[in-house]
């Protein structure tokens, strides 16, 4: 079958024009609050109904007004706007021929309504840019942006793009022969459902695409039929060329020339008055054929030149093969086989490019659509006498250039080898002097980051240093009082035994004794206290032994607290505990994880610390009286299954996400230059990770932040 173009395609864009129309409503409730920026959005719709307004008659007026609604949508960040001034200034790119400027614009606008999240506006948008591919020819890429739109279109429940997306599914499977039953499918579900919208273009675009099946199928009554309706639902519209030449087309067909005279030339007169120059190429084209039929070769030659000229300037590979092969005709009825040959040779240029078959230059496998035997011998009289010499200064001329083209590209190769050689060497030493420079630096990154982390342990040992001394304070306290109250009590004794008063020497026995177990009883605690830091940092540390966690979390809880409050004696907080006594002993190496325990501590108390202060400045500023804000902290564990979790809860202003994935990078720190190196929850991931353990975070921003450990709890001490 001969390649063939349906001239229906300006239809496509016309169907996305009226949804454009759709959304001038709907874009003017997306306006600021302000009345400025109200207005200017106002204005920006106004721009792109007087760009609607231009499209069939002044194009270029229409991309004027768009691009004037564009920079005054991206001004105030109207996104609607924005997105409807590069579709308008797309259409009317269109209209003028200009497929990859009306391509670029369509897909800036696809991506602004994708990302508004407008499937009305991406379903109409997938439906232009189809529209581009099926007219450079790339069948594929147009079928699937149709198909999208199809679906995209059936989601939202839109009669108007569902009727869009199937016309332009038919149309694409009309192309060829062997998909014209799935097009004839589409194209009859479309046509109902744009009688029912009482879409005139749309009904038009159908019966004009379906016209051209039946005229291929050789079913002209039907494609006559089709051809009227669609010349009838388009009236006098820009799109009315269509039809226009798909009548003349098939009146040529049928050997009626004066009729295809007629309608080639309405098509023309409305395609030059709108610029649309798809359809003034087609036109002319047709009135070439016609006139060829007719025998007047000039004229028709005349017309296959002047679209050959438009053809061109929009870019319109199918048409220009077509009308190479009619120029070939013609050049060959009126004798002029040079330029039969070079049009022939164009037309298998352009056959070659556009589907992919090997090319094959040789006068003899050539395929003229014209009668070439009748006219060979003729050929082999012009060009015999010419043909031996020509062949033979082609020869000399190829060997001559040949050599002289090898010495060049021997000299290049020559000089790219050289300065090869050259930039290798210098890069060698550059890269040498590079890695030399790293190395230095990470020796310096090394030694600064063990000073860091040295300088991390003696925090944290000052820390527990301060909660041990308060720890130790309190019974060391109770022991002063009441020694220095039995003190008081013996020389109060005393006197009443010189008195003789023995009841009341009794009782100050009592007295006394009760005093001594309490100072006993402290005195134990004070001793426990030791020996239970001696326990955590006695010469064997860093090997795992059997450690009641429980007791582990609740005095380092304590030790932490009281830290705090030896540094700042404003600090105070709610500290709770939930300890599930099912778990017993577990092998850990206890000052590790009484480090990373301390450290989440430490940084529970300081957030709740930290969201305290801004909240007492709060309510300061804004006297509010009393804040209702308590600092709460929480330590919990659970055994489950074989493992024990560990959670460190606080009330404060949690972790802001966007630094979630940070924490946990060394000398990364959310805390003022000063009051932390970054190295604390670092440390902290690497003692969990050697445990064999696991450490995550949930945190939700001004409420709070939960850190939650797990251990492995398959080696139990009972």
């Amino acid at each position: 079958m001969q390649h063939r173009k349906l001239i229906s395609l300006k239809a496509y864009v016309f169907i996305g024009l009226l949804l454009l129309a759709s959304c001038y409503v709907y874009s003017q409730s997306l306006g600021s609050n302000s009345g400025a920026k109200l207005a200017d959005s106002v204005k920006v719709d106004s721009l792109l109904a007087l760009s609607k307004e231009k499209l069939g008659d002044d194009p270029m007026k229409a991309i004027q007004y768009g691009q004037a609604a564009m920079d005054l949508a991206y001004k105030i960040n109207f996104k609607k706007g924005l997105a409807l001034a590069f579709k308008t200034i797309g259409i009317a790119n269109y209209y003028q021929g200009n497929n990859l400027e009306a391509l670029n614009f369509y897909k800036q606008s696809l991506a602004v309504f994708t990302a508004m999240g407008d499937d009305n506006g991406v379903s109409n948008l997938q439906n232009n840019i189809g529209a581009i591919y099926l007219n450079e020819g790339d069948y594929a890429k147009a079928l699937d942006y149709f198909l999208q739109s199809l679906q995209r279109a059936e989601k939202t429940g839109d009669k108007l793009r569902i009727l869009t997306a199937m016309t332009n599914v038919g149309a694409v499977y009309s192309r060829n022969d062997s998909t014209f039953s799935k097009a004839i499918y589409y194209d009859q579900k479309a046509l109902p459902l744009a009688e029912e919208l009482k879409e005139q273009n749309s009904i038009g675009t159908i019966a004009v695409n379906l016209g051209e099946i039946y005229a291929v199928a050789n079913k002209d009554s039907l494609a006559m039929i089709y051809f009227k309706k669609s010349l009838k639902a388009f009236g006098n519209s820009e799109n009315s060329p269509a039809s226009y030449n798909a009548l003349g087309g098939l009146y040529l067909k049928q050997g009626n020339y004066l009729q295809a005279l007629t309608n080639h030339k309405q098509a023309y007169a409305i395609a030059k008055k709108l610029n649309g120059k798809l359809d003034i190429v087609q036109a002319l084209q047709g009135l070439g054929q016609s006139y060829a039929k007719m025998n007047d070769n000039g004229t028709a030659l005349n017309y296959f030149v002047e679209a050959e000229t438009i053809a061109k300037e929009i870019n319109d590979p199918l048409d220009l093969m077509k009308g190479y092969l009619d120029m070939s005709s013609v050049y060959a009825a009126m004798g002029d086989y040079k330029n039969a040959h070079g049009s022939h040779i164009k037309y298998s240029d352009y056959k070659d490019t556009l589907y992919n078959k090997e090319r094959d230059n040789k006068l003899a496998t050539l395929q003229f659509d014209f009668d070439l035997q009748k006219k060979e011998a003729e050929i082999n009289l012009l060009k015999k006498d010419n043909s031996l010499r020509e062949l033979e200064v082609r020869r000399q001329r190829f060997t001559k250039n040949a050599i002289f083209i090898a010495l060049i590209l021997i000299f290049i190769f020559a000089v790219i080898i050289y300065r090869y050689y050259r930039v290798k060497a210098k890069t060698n030493y550059i890269l040498d002097k590079q890695n030399h420079e790293i190395n230095e630096s990470y020796k310096e990154l090394k030694s600064t980051q063990a000073q860091l982390i040295q300088s991390e342990k003696m925090a944290s040992l000052g820390e527990l240093t301060a909660g041990i001394a308060h720890e130790i304070q309190n019974p060391l306290n109770f022991v002063n009082n009441f020694s220095e109250v039995n003190k008081e009590l013996l020389l109060e004794m005393k006197d009443e035994i010189d008195k003789g008063n023995i009841s009341e020497v009794k009782s100050i026995a009592n007295d006394l004794i009760d005093n001594q177990e309490k100072i006993n009883y402290h005195g134990r605690r004070a001793d426990a206290i030791v020996k239970g830091m001696m326990q955590h940092s006695r010469a064997n540390a860093g090997q795992k032994e059997p450690t009641d966690i429980n007791a582990l979390a609740d005095e380092y809880l304590r030790l932490s607290y009281h830290g705090l409050r030896a540094k700042d004696k404003t600090f105070n907080a709610i500290f709770q505990t939930d300890f599930d006594s099912n778990i017993g002993k577990i092998n850990i190496v206890s000052q590790d994880i009484g480090r990373v325990l301390l450290n989440l501590y430490n940084n529970a108390f300081y957030a709740v610390n930290e969201k305290k202060k801004a909240k007492d400045l709060e309510g300061f500023q804004n006297i509010q009286g009393v804040n209702n804000y308590e600092p709460i902290v929480s330590v919990s564990t659970k055994k489950i299954n074989d493992k024990i979790e560990l959670r460190v809860k606080d009330n404060g202003n949690g972790i802001p996400n966007k630094v979630l994935d940070k924490i946990y990078q060394p000398f990364f720190t959310t805390k003022p230059a000063g009051q932390g190196t970054g190295l604390g929850l670092s440390l902290t991931y690497d003692v969990v990770k050697a445990h064999g353990g696991e450490i995550r975070v949930e945190t939700k921003e001004g409420e709070g932040a939960e850190f939650i450990i797990l251990l492995v709890s398959n080696e139990n001490f009972h």
